[in-house]
């Protein structure tokens, strides 16, 4: 049995988003449970990588399922969206 990373793609496409992917994070919402089981294997090995966050780890792996080969995300650091606060 393979070892993997179970995650919900509505927690991980704002993480892409942050982290500048946003088509990524569109297409992620899109996909099956066999493309889902096949990142989350993708994830668990790029967890394995020292000082690996799991989001980070998950989001590298959506990108190398979609690209079809391994790359960088187009942030170092995730950059989130200011929210309006109206209090």
């Amino acid at each position: 049995m393979e070892s993997k990373v179970t995650f919900r793609p509505v927690d991980i496409a704002p993480q892409l988003i942050a982290y500048g992917e946003p088509e990524a994070a569109e297409k992620l919402m899109q996909l099956d449970d066999c493309s889902l089981h096949k990142i989350g294997v993708l994830a668990f090995n790029n967890y394995l990588v020292p000082k690996t966050i799991l989001n980070k780890a998950i989001c590298l792996a959506v990108i190398e399922h979609l690209e079809g080969t391994k790359r960088e995300l187009r942030r170092k650091k995730r950059i989130f969206p200011k929210t309006q606060n109206n209090a």
